[in-house]
């Protein structure tokens, strides 16, 4: 009788890479793109179908914690333990080389053996602030629609003021390690009181338990102990990321957190380009250095400058709708269409990087903008500055003895206008505005002002 064959032993079957070669070139394409921010990037995230954002892991923590060893463990036994897991992100934050503009690509020698099915892409801050770029989410959309849910983030090593991962996570881990301080640093660990899970690295090594336990008394939030090293503790860190996913993938937090990323990325990114036309703009008012002004004139000039802010041009229109249609074909972004009954206007503004147009349509022929029209047929009507408090504004330019229309009222998106007439500001109708502090109580959970 011919005897069976000896099946082999103690070798399991490695699995099939979800993504195959051409997905993973497509994608590492498309991130690409969005890094270099190139337009057809954004371009090709409008046409994705996606619903939502990839749940998404943030793991920070200051240098030489072992974020990146942690992760790679952390990432295989998550994988092992969720059947049927599709492809996992890893975004790797890393420092811009002074050179090259490019990651140092530290992380990747330091994530051994990741299985099949993970995508890894190391990317620069370039300028980002907190230990992120600000392009995180972009990077995630990206992933998301290549089918890698969830992806993990892990930041350079960062220090202790520093929070923007905590506007991008679902789920923040922030790891510490023995021997990196008392308890008075301890206290001063901001990052740590606004973690989901708190992990103590490095377990193997002398001083862990008293690290943990500092950290317990001090914050009031038990740490895990794990080591990276040897394994130690991987599974129960494994247990309550899972345990933070059903939290935060509830469908009404989910939504809630992904409205604050796209926020975020949106702040940042304006604030990036906006602070490279403010940082010339301030060297203009400084002036020519070889001709340097008093100080006290320097101080004069930026008081006087941080007293407005532009917030909108407005432009009187006999359509409404055909106007709103040329202004979209332009490629401006139409926020919002408002009736306002109180100056007999219906409105339309569109978002110009942070800078508003909006548009201006009579609602009755004894409008002032139905005057104005008849006049002019239309055009530019007012151009709106953004003060930080209207009272003081009024008391300013009266002082100033300059003509207002009316007083200060109520206006749209919930500010509080005045008017100044143009007979005292050279044929030019100008308005001051200023954020309602009771109606943006009110509104500060939906929008901003």
């Amino acid at each position: 009788m011919a005897s069976k064959p000896v099946k082999p032993r103690g070798r399991k079957k490695i699995p099939a890479d979800p993504l195959d070669s051409k997905s993973r070139h497509n994608l590492a394409k498309l991130l690409s793109l969005l890094d270099d921010e190139d337009a057809a990037g954004l371009e090709r995230l409008s046409d994705c179908r996606i619903d939502r954002l990839p749940y998404l892991v943030g793991v920070t923590g200051a240098a030489g914690v072992g974020k990146s060893l942690l992760l790679s463990r952390l990432i295989r036994n998550w994988m092992a333990s969720t059947p049927g897991a599709g492809p996992v992100g890893v975004l790797a934050v890393d420092p811009t080389s002074p050179v090259s503009g490019g990651a140092l690509l530290g992380d990747r020698v330091r994530m051994p053996n990741l299985p099949a099915g993970v995508f890894l892409r190391s990317v620069a801050t370039r300028g980002g602030t907190g230990g992120l770029s600000e392009k995180m989410v972009d990077f995630a959309s990206a992933m998301k629609s290549f089918g890698c849910d969830p992806v993990f983030i892990e930041t350079v090593g960062i220090g202790q003021d520093e929070w923007a991962i905590r506007q991008v996570a679902d789920t923040l881990i922030m790891v510490e390690a023995p021997g990196l301080g008392d308890e008075i640093q301890a206290m001063k660990a901001g990052q740590s009181l606004v973690a989901d899970i708190l992990v103590v690295n490095k377990a193997d090594k002398p001083g862990a338990a008293e690290s943990a336990a500092i950290l317990a008394d001090t914050i009031g939030k038990p740490p895990l102990l794990v080591s990276a090293l040897d394994g130690t503790g991987i599974q129960g860190l494994t247990d309550a990321l899972a345990d933070q996913q059903r939290l935060a993938m509830a469908p009404p937090v989910k939504s809630a957190a992904d409205r604050k990323k796209f926020a975020w990325r949106f702040s940042a990114a304006l604030g990036k380009k906006w602070s490279r036309r403010l940082a010339q703009s301030a060297e203009d008012i400084v002036g020519d250095p070889a001709n340097p002004s008093s100080v006290s004139q320097l101080y004069r000039r930026i008081h006087h400058c941080l007293a407005f802010l532009p917030d909108h041009v407005a432009i009187a229109v006999p359509s409404l709708d055909e106007s709103i249609e040329v202004f979209q074909r332009l490629g401006f972004f139409l926020e919002r269409r408002e009736i306002f009954p109180a100056e007999k206007v219906e409105t339309a503004f569109f978002n110009a990087g942070g800078f508003h147009i909006e548009l201006l349509k009579p609602t009755s022929a004894d409008s002032p903008i139905a005057a104005f029209l008849s006049d002019r047929q239309g055009g530019l009507h007012h151009i709106a500055f953004e003060v930080g408090d209207i009272q003081e504004a009024k008391r300013r330019v009266m002082a100033g003895g300059f003509q207002t229309i009316g007083s200060v009222r109520p206006g749209t998106r919930g500010k509080q206008i005045l008017f100044l007439h143009p007979k005292s500001t050279c044929r030019t109708l100008l308005e001051f505005c200023a954020c309602d502090m009771h109606a943006d109580a009110d509104r500060r959970m939906h929008s901003t002002c």
